[in-house]
């Protein structure tokens, strides 16, 4: 048989993108992070010993239902800012003296960690420190796109003639040609901490504790594609995708909330932050095969 684009997908998505879901995993050898009684974390081994050095910070403590293993945060440190406020001291730390690699990437950057579908916050963290307790990461992708058809010019990668689509046509993007369906990619700039030189959505970042998912999105097509406020009122919330994996950084659960943006045929996305290399533009039937 033979490899379809979507077999490939659903392999990469099983073996790499949910690895720690697999067979063989640390899955069974993690702690459980807790607080206040709320499972928010996976707590790799290579972690432990280092962690609880700090013990008036972190300690052992049993799941208050199933009695499991788990780690939480002393009981002295009662509210958001002093907890955040002393983990983050602990981060520090281990960022100076430890070997580990996702502290390298360090960007006095925090997220959050909460409970309640993200209605209650019990802890900030700087992002490269949040695989090393192994809480949800959540994040925003952006499909900036054209319904447009275009004559398409694969040599330049750049658009050479276009005539108009009705972007209110009832037919849906599922129904339109993939010939005709053009998607702006972004080339991650080399000096990105994760998959530098690699291919990416058109805008996507990690959701910045203060920022709600849309004022993220906003912000990130603004500041990785230089999209002007007036091209924005497209921008719609399509859907969310889960995953959870483990590499050298430690156990990362993400939520990605995924957006789709239309844009106009004209328009080609910039860098303003330097995150972004370059843009190319290509069509779903190219990025297929």
């Amino acid at each position: 048989m033979a490899v379809t684009p979507f077999f490939s997908l659903r392999n990469l998505v099983l073996n790499k993108c949910n690895n720690f879901l697999l067979p063989g995993s640390s899955r069974d050898k993690c702690y459980k992070f807790l607080l206040d009684g709320y499972f928010v974390g996976f707590i790799h081994p290579m972690f432990l010993d280092w962690l609880l050095k700090y013990a008036n910070v972190f300690v052992k403590t049993s799941h208050p239902q199933h009695g499991d293993h788990c780690i939480t945060v002393h009981q002295a440190l009662i509210n958001v800012n002093d907890r955040s406020n002393a983990v983050a001291e602990v981060m520090q730390d281990l960022r100076a003296t430890s070997p580990f690699k996702a502290l390298k990437g360090w960007r006095n950057e925090d997220y959050g960690v909460y409970i309640h579908n993200r209605e209650k916050v019990l802890l900030r963290i700087e992002r490269s420190a949040s695989s090393l307790l192994g809480i949800t990461r959540y994040g925003v992708h952006v499909n900036g796109f054209s319904l447009n058809r275009y004559n398409y010019s694969k040599k330049s990668d750049r658009i050479v003639n276009g005539s108009s689509h009705n972007s209110n046509d009832s037919n849906s993007l599922a129904q339109i040609d993939p010939d005709n369906v053009f998607m702006w990619l972004g080339l991650r700039s080399i000096n990105k901490p994760t998959s530098p030189g690699m291919l990416d959505n058109m805008a996507a970042g990690g959701l910045t504790y203060g920022l709600d998912v849309m004022e993220c999105a906003r912000k990130e097509c603004q500041e990785e594609a230089s999209v002007p406020e007036h091209m924005l009122g497209k921008l719609t919330l399509v859907n969310q995708i889960s995953y959870i994996f483990e590499d050298e950084r430690g156990v990362c659960p993400q939520i990605e909330y995924c957006f789709d943006l239309e844009l106009p045929p004209d328009f080609i996305p910039v860098s303003s932050d330097g995150e972004v290399d370059s843009f190319r533009l290509a069509s779903i039937s190219e990025m297929l095969h």
